[in-house]
């Protein structure tokens, strides 16, 4: 653009997988060459071959985040792979420039540059252009306001940056007075106002406002461009209407303003009187809606549709489509049924057929016939394609069945039962929150105390119980009991319950809070980590488990953090979206579904949420739901079978070491990686490592699966999975820039692992005892065989350690004392060995030991190799002489400059951190290989 160079277009070959790509740009970012000079210029990157493009934003110092690398798609929405359409579509000029000038976001919250995804920017370069093309045409009146269409994208995708765009076009532009985003509620305007600031170029661009008054004096202010747009909430707007708070000379001058409208959540709060006093009261505005659940024909609201109300869709971006391109989380769903089905059927059908016992059904034949007709009714209602209502056995369950004890008791119980499996990731140490969403405050209260008294019991009889702290929010002052007060809470009222809520809560937490306000915004900081609460998911006593609410949080809340939703009330259509949404924002690969647990009513909810998943998908539902434990069960063993052919092919039959070939070794990573996937789903699903055996049961034939998997052979895996990971960074020349198993660092949690030596501490002792009596020398060598047959349980580095120890205890160089074990003297072994590798290194290097051995003591990533400028304070402690000489002698035949030799040192240095400490030989290898390169 204009000579300056602004995106950065690495291409490789047909055969070439992007990955490399994006690797090789990764590297360019670390050397620095985007940092400084003409290319610190550059503003986003694209990687590509002649089948496949992704583009992501440059990274700044940050390495680059998988969750901000796209793909480019068409308006509707389908992936553009093929490079002549890329080049057309997407690199083409004005486009390119556009992207760069007008689709880029300095986001000054998260520190980063952002690159808008191509349907964010369909849909905020479709208002643009539906503004300038309706305000061109200025006929646009449609009942006596102008429509100007709605932006219908699933909710976690990204809206606010969507809508702070179009809001930044239409203001920039000079042709509009003000632009105001409207939101239904406070904390959203705040929430709102903070994300909009940190994306305007200016401090307090963006206004937002404390009262009606504050809101009509900037109004009447004459500010544009970026000082024309306005963040408040759509009852303070509602309040500028003749005979309120405003003049009506002002009014009337306000009316004559070009104002947009952008209103957040446009399914919420428009049906109304409110929106319809702003419309009655600003006739020349053009309104604009965002949803991710518009309301439609099959579940308007007072006979209106979002269509009606804003004009017909911007672009659409749909559930489904957001789960594809894993911008959000699919769903886990289980259904619990507490009353046992047949049971329930027959006493439906009794009270249809108004029937005392079987006797009276035999007598009464029309009494026979009606039980007869109920009982082949099917569980759970569901709605016809032509909206028509068909009954279930459910539909004659009336409300205080769900009131009754036995019901909450199995629902408290199995929530604490299951709560550690559904938020806890297998073989991780994150924990995650829940959301338990109840009928009525009445029912939030019971359960609230239910929870305590079963946690109490639980800990009189285990001390060691961890105990969930759990609280409840809602609003005392609404009324929506049903008429149904629960009697065992009736002596308390709602404000007193409310107190003795907020009290555990202090407790629990340390606080004195007092306002409900700072009861709410505490608990949403809590839940999202934000604000006081940043990293507490490294401490266990900040967390809050589980929040029990009727309707709040259920809209609007977004929390990484939140992954799990159960339900004792029914939903349906955009309310059921909304709900499950909550636990379906990306955090990272620990969390993989969003999971939802539903109790009432819960064959009727099996349909409403397949109603609701083909309203909001188009009807393209695939991929919305995880797998069922069978399928997973299945997949388990088809993905082992690939494992032990990987090593079989490669004449290991035992997992005793990783295949040597590196295209092996890939393999196994990658099958590996999927491995430990579907073992995290199917352990939520009821799966354990210790059981091999399953049964499942359809239609009353039963069938059996066997896993293959056994714990042992988990176990030997991890062991090996550890070792491939470290083989991909053993050598500088061939290790890739970004470790290609990064995506299951957080599944892989080998450190920590318990490998069970006990079989060869017995053969070791044994050994000893033959070495020490001096049996004959073929004893000998049959008990070391043994002991070797069970190698697969070290490590590769406790392998060679073995070899050399029994070696010289065979020999009688090492003299075994009392009742050391072979995993002790392994332990020291390595310990001594490291310490002399450290020593050797220190010598040739002059590099600080202690520095060096913090660095690898710590868990060093890309991320924060140079944290806070450490890396480039070791390198300062080198010795360059010592330096030049080392690198000198490794490079047989090859001239040396100072300037190659203190580059390629570096290198390997960051090696030698990565690796961990290894032999001097193998640090001399690495020299050798990095010195012959091109030096370029």
């Amino acid at each position: 653009m204009n000579g300056m160079p602004v995106i950065h277009i690495e291409l490789k070959a047909n055969s070439i997988d992007i990955h490399d790509a994006k690797n090789q740009i990764q590297r360019y970012l670390r050397h620095g060459i985007f940092s400084k000079g003409i290319f610190s210029l550059v503003q986003f990157f694209v990687a590509m071959n002649p089948n496949e493009m992704s583009y992501f934003a440059h990274p700044g110092s940050k390495p680059i985040n998988p969750k901000f690398v796209f793909h480019w798609a068409d308006e509707k929405n389908n992936i553009v792979s093929d490079w002549r359409k890329i080049a057309e579509d997407f690199l083409s000029i004005p486009m390119a420039h556009k992207m760069v000038g007008f689709f880029t976001v300095a986001d000054r919250g998260d520190n980063i540059l952002k690159v808008m995804r191509s349907y964010q920017y369909y849909a905020a370069d479709g208002i643009s252009h539906r503004y300038y093309e309706e305000e061109k045409k200025n006929e646009v009146y449609v009942d006596n306001y102008r429509k100007g269409g709605f932006v219908w994208h699933t909710t976690g995708s990204g809206k606010t940056m969507t809508s702070f765009k179009a809001a930044q076009l239409i203001a920039s532009s000079g042709k509009v007075d003000k632009v105001v985003f409207l939101v239904d509620r406070i904390e959203l305007g705040t929430q709102s106002h903070t994300a909009y600031n940190n994306m305007s170029l200016v401090d307090d661009s963006v206004d937002t406002v404390d009262s009606t008054a504050e809101l009509i004096a900037k109004l009447k202010d004459k500010g544009t461009g970026s000082n024309g747009l306005i963040v408040t909430s759509i009852q303070k707007m509602s309040r500028i209407k003749e005979g309120g708070t405003i003049s009506l000379p002002d009014l009337e001058k306000l009316q004559k303003k070009e104002i947009v409208f952008i209103i957040d959540e446009c399914h919420r709060s428009v049906f109304g009187d409110m929106l319809q006093d702003i419309r009655n009261n600003f006739p020349k505005a053009t309104y604009f809606g965002f949803t991710g659940t518009p309301i439609t024909e099959t579940n308007k609201k007072v006979g209106a549709t979002t269509s009606d109300i804003f004009g017909d869709t911007i672009h659409i971006y749909t559930l489904a489509e957001a789960i594809r391109d894993k911008n959000v989380l699919g769903f886990q769903i289980d259904r619990v049924s507490t009353f046992q089905e047949q049971e329930l059927r027959q006493q439906v059908a009794m009270r249809a057929a108004d029937a005392k016992d079987e006797k009276d059904l035999i007598e009464d034949k029309k009494k026979k016939d009606v039980f007869d007709e109920v009982m082949a009714l099917p569980m759970g209602e569901s709605v016809n394609g032509e909206g028509k209502i068909i009954k279930g056995i459910e539909s004659f369950i009336p409300d205080a069945q769900y009131k009754q004890e036995k019901h909450r008791n199995i629902v408290v119980k199995n929530i604490l039962d299951d709560f550690p499996k559904l938020t806890h990731p297998f073989g991780t140490e994150k924990q995650f929150h829940a959301i338990f969403a109840t009928s009525s405050i009445e029912d939030a209260i019971a359960y609230w105390d239910l929870f305590q008294k079963e946690i109490d019991k639980r800990r009189q009889g285990n001390p060691n119980y961890e105990a969930l702290k759990i609280t409840a929010l809602f609003d005392p002052s609404i009324d929506n009991s049903d008429g149904d007060q629960d009697i065992n809470h009736s002596k308390l009222d709602k404000t007193q319950w409310v107190d003795k809520i907020h009290a555990k809560y202090n407790e629990d937490f340390g606080l004195s809070l007092q306002r409900d306000s700072d009861f709410k915004r505490d608990i949403a900081e809590r839940l999202s980590h934000k604000e006081n609460y940043r990293g507490i998911d490294k401490d266990r006593s900040k967390q809050l488990d589980i929040l029990i609410v009727v309707d709040q949080m259920l809209t609007g809340f977004d929390s990484q953090w939140v992954n799990a939703l159960f339900l004792d009330k029914m939903l349906q259509y955009e309310g059921l979206i909304q709900a499950f949404s909550r636990t379906n924002r990306l955090l990272d690969d620990d969390k993989d579904f969003g999971r939802i647990r539903y109790y009432r009513k819960p064959f009727t909810m099996d349909n409403r949420v397949a109603e609701a998943v083909k309203l909001y998908t188009n009807g393209h539902s695939a991929g919305i739901f995880a797998d069922k434990l069978e399928k997973n069960l299945f997949d388990l063993n088809e993905i082992l079978k690939k494992i032990v052919n990987i090593f079989a092919a490669a004449g290991i039959e035992d997992f005793s070491k990783v295949p040597p070939a590196e295209e092996d070794k890939n393999k196994f990573i990658k099958e590996m990686s999927q491995l430990m996937s579907v073992i995290r789903l199917a352990t939520v699903q009821g799966y354990r490592l210790e059981k091999q055996d399953y049964t499942f049961k359809d239609d009353g034939e039963a069938r059996g699966v066997h896993i293959g998997l056994t714990k042992t052979l988990y176990e030997v895996l991890l062991l090996r999975l550890k070792e491939a990971l470290a083989g991909t960074i053993s050598d500088p020349i061939t290790r890739p820039e970004e470790s290609p198993l990064e995506s299951i660092d957080g599944q892989l949690n080998i450190n920590s692992l318990k490998i069970d030596l006990d079989y060869i501490e017995s053969r070791f002792k044994v050994f000893l005892k033959a070495v020490q009596d001096k049996d004959p020398e073929d004893h000998q060598e049959s008990l070391l065989n043994e002991i070797h047959g069970h190698y697969c349980l070290l490590s590769r580095e406790q392998q060679a350690a073995a070899d050399y120890l029994l070696a010289k205890i065979k020999s009688g160089e090492i003299v075994v004392q009392g009742n050391e074990t072979l995993e002790n003297l392994l332990e020291k072994y390595l310990k001594d060995q490291k310490e002399e590798q450290i020593d050797q290194f220190v010598e040739i290097t002059g590099v600080d030991k202690k520095q060096l051995v913090d660095f690898i003591n710590s868990s060093v990533t890309d991320g924060n190799l140079n944290a806070y400028g450490r890396f480039d304070s070791l390198k300062k402690t080198i010795d360059k002489e010592k330096v030049m000489k080392f690198m000198r002698e490794c490079a047989v035949g090859v001239s040396v400059s100072p300037v190659i030799a203190q580059i390629r040192f570096s290198r390997l240095l960051e090696d030698f951190i990565r690796k961990g400490p290894v032999s001097i030989e193998l640090v001399r290898l690495w020299a050798r290989k990095l010195m012959e390169r091109k030096q370029q």
